[in-house]
């Protein structure tokens, strides 16, 4: 018989418009792994963060069948330059994209599409 090998996983993660950080994940995932470590009995172990690059943060996720290199891929220094931004601004800018998707037809498309999204928009 074979002996078991892992299932090696390579994760790249690229957030939203949060400006959080990959600290936040990394304890979000200690956190959650502990949790479904004590429901389900899978031994899970959570590495160190790792700076990999200027904008990429990594770490190891190791159970009993995977491993996985985790990567967070950050862009925070642009999601933090737009929140700077004094509210008039954003606002007005909000406004013209919906005057513009609006007579291009391109909300109503989009309305039609997913309602729920559009309904968060209105």
């Amino acid at each position: 018989m074979m002996p078991h090998q892992k299932f090696k996983r390579r994760v790249f993660y690229v957030h939203g418009f949060d400006p959080r950080g990959a600290r936040t994940y990394h304890n979000d995932m200690k956190t959650q792994s502990a949790l479904y470590q004590q429901r389900h009995g899978v031994d899970i172990s959570i590495g160190a963060r790792k700076r990999q690059a200027e904008h990429a943060v990594g770490w190891m996720v190791e159970t009993d069948q995977t491993s996985t290199q985790y990567t967070y891929l950050a862009w925070d220094d642009i999601v933090m330059n737009r929140l700077r931004r004094p509210f008039w601004l954003t606002f007005w800018q909000g406004t013209k994209t919906f005057f513009t998707w609006s007579f291009k037809g391109l909300f109503w498309h989009w309305l039609r599409a997913n309602l729920t999204m559009g309904m968060m928009v209105l």
